[in-house]
């Protein structure tokens, strides 16, 4: 089955229209949280990986918001907001630029 989107394929599993679905872990566990019951994971997470923001290269930006990020790591606000949606397993300890660059 196709949706337009993922609200759509979480709400035909919810009614029964569909057997299953997936999204990444963030979602996936969103949608359990918000489905009363009605959902419920069918394993593991099998793959994690952190997140990133783009911005401009260059940009001011990428310097506030690894400052920002440090201290959330630094103040345990990082691994409370990590836990709430299920997404430790994708933590990082040090905020980097380019840290997805090899």
């Amino acid at each position: 089955m196709k949706f337009d989107s993922q609200d759509a394929a979480t709400n035909a599993v919810v009614l029964g229209q569909a057997d299953a679905m997936s999204a990444d872990s963030p979602v996936t566990f969103y949608a359990i949280k918000q489905s009363n019951g009605k959902l419920e994971p069918a394993g593991e997470i099998f793959d994690s990986a952190p997140y990133g923001w783009p911005v401009a290269k260059g940009s001011p930006l990428a310097q506030s918001l690894l400052q920002a990020l440090q201290h959330l790591i630094d103040t345990g606000t990082y691994k409370q907001i990590a836990t709430n949606w299920y997404v430790e397993k994708g933590m990082i300890d040090k905020p980097v630029i380019n840290g997805a660059i090899s």
